[in-house]
């Protein structure tokens, strides 16, 4: 049986797993560096209790998509 945990906030695993997937995705170049200067603003914004969770959702929905299409290329 595979297990799959996603942690916005560290606290289930060590590191945040949106941040983790685009840091992966960045050094295997699918994704350019801006991504994960990204995701730290809306770390920050989570933080802060002021993260719109419909734009982080339309952003990470985004690098799923070109995540999929690179798949689909391979």
């Amino acid at each position: 049986m595979k297990l799959v945990l996603f942690d916005l906030d560290d606290t289930l695993i060590q590191g945040d797993s949106a941040k983790l997937w685009l840091k992966f995705c960045v050094e295997k170049g699918f994704l350019p560096q801006e991504y994960l200067e990204k995701i730290v603003f809306y770390q920050k914004q989570y933080q802060e209790k002021k993260l719109d969770m419909d734009e982080f959702m339309t952003f990470f929905f985004k690098v799923l998509r070109v995540k999929m299409k690179i798949e689909f290329h391979l």
